[in-house]
């Protein structure tokens, strides 16, 4: 994950100016570059002082951003204390969606090893989880049971997962399950 970070600050009678512009090229820009996910523009009204934060799924996305900031950037001017202000490139270092991520990603590797007890210690013993067929589970010991009746079932089975979206210290994952039913599954309406 990368951000795109300008700082600059503009007379604090332009800011209505200033953030009508933001919403029109920068917001309006995020749905035109693949790896955009979006942005956010703080504002002190007081002192003008104006921070904007792009966020992006790689540094590449960031640097194919920059046509549209340099947009904002000519058209910002006017409005602008000082020097022309410029656009810096972070990488993100550490995060509680970071942090989040990576422990979604480590539980979908567990699945993958079919590795119950890594399954049990990355699940936290207030875990809910419901399936279709199976009455909510709660607890790690319970959760680590189901993958390993799962497992059973589908010995072949992989979850590979096709996005991931992390935010705060929440995390989705769109994935897919597939393997071949070659053993007993147990459910709630008796095994298949």
């Amino acid at each position: 994950m990368n951000a795109g970070v300008l700082k600059a600050r503009v007379r604090p009678a332009a800011i209505d100016k200033a953030v009508a512009l933001y919403r029109e090229l920068v917001l309006g820009g995020y749905w035109k570059v693949r790896g955009a996910r979006g942005g956010q523009l703080w504002i002190n009204r007081q002192t003008g002082d104006m921070l904007s934060v792009g966020l992006y799924d790689d540094a590449g996305a960031a640097r194919a951003f920059q046509p549209i900031a340099e947009q904002a950037l000519t058209r910002l001017e006017p409005y602008v204390e000082g020097d022309r202000p410029s656009r810096e490139i972070y990488e993100l270092a550490a995060s509680t969606a970071l942090t989040t991520s990576s422990l979604a990603e480590a539980f979908v590797a567990a699945i993958n090893a079919r590795d119950g007890e890594a399954l049990a210690r990355l699940t936290a013993s207030e875990v809910e989880l419901s399936a279709p067929g199976r009455r909510a589970l709660k607890g790690s010991q319970p959760v680590k049971e189901y993958y390993l009746r799962l497992f059973r079932a589908f010995p072949d089975a992989v979850t590979r997962v096709e996005r991931s979206i992390a935010a705060d210290t929440s995390t989705v994952l769109e994935a897919s399950f597939s393997g071949t039913h070659a053993g007993p599954l147990a459910t709630v309406l008796g095994e298949i």
